[in-house]
């Protein structure tokens, strides 16, 4: 699947999902307080963090991500997505370039390969992946060191709480087999930096 219609399957199920037409999301949506106000958030099945990614060329940001915080920088955004409220939180004397809601990933780096923008924030394993496709372009501005780490979790409507619950107890029944571990295993192997696993919340004896 190209980024282009990943971005605009997000978009159109966003769009149904919160008009009635269909009951789930469950392809894995980021966790954010805002948009809680129209969908509920399963539990996290694992975590994944945000970093920043900055041209090949620009030595401002190496392991100072606190300068992103200038008038100087811009950072681009995807309009009322989680980049737009970390930027906004983290970094508020940053000026903002907004895409529209339904623009991928791929486009926010894009935007800072092309000078358009001077730092992007997506998943390791995405810069990565455009890393590879546009090589000496890009680089992690502080490899290892997230901006902001979300629960990657299922999406419901906002008032389908006994979906919800429905989802939330077979994620724990499968948690507590060993199935989501060894899922985790098979995808890690290849994309190393994909998922950030969960704790366990209880020790064996």
């Amino acid at each position: 699947m190209n980024w282009q219609k990943s971005a605009m399957l997000k978009l159109n199920g966003w769009a149904r999902l919160t008009g009635g037409k269909i009951d789930a999301m469950c392809a894995g949506m980021w966790q954010a307080g805002l948009k809680s106000k129209h969908i509920l958030f399963s539990e996290p099945f694992a975590y994944q963090g945000m970093e920043a990614f900055v041209r090949a060329d620009d030595n401002r940001f190496n392991k100072n991500l606190a300068a992103l915080n200038s008038p100087d920088v811009t950072i681009v955004i995807v309009d009322n997505d989680n980049a737009d409220y970390v930027a906004q939180a983290l970094f508020p004397k940053a000026k903002r370039v907004a895409l529209p809601l339904g623009a991928s990933d791929n486009d926010m780096l894009m935007h800072v390969k092309t000078k358009k923008a001077d730092a992007a924030f997506t998943a390791p394993i995405l810069g990565t992946r455009f890393m590879k496709a546009n090589p000496n372009t890009l680089k992690q501005a502080d490899p290892g060191h997230f901006v902001r780490v979300f629960g990657n979790t299922y999406v419901v409507g906002g008032d389908d709480f006994k979906l919800l619950h429905f989802i939330n107890t077979v994620l724990a029944e499968i948690e507590n087999s060993g199935f989501i571990d060894q899922l985790m295993q098979k995808y890690q192997a290849e994309y190393p930096d994909m998922f950030i696993p969960k704790q366990k919340p209880y020790q064996t004896p």
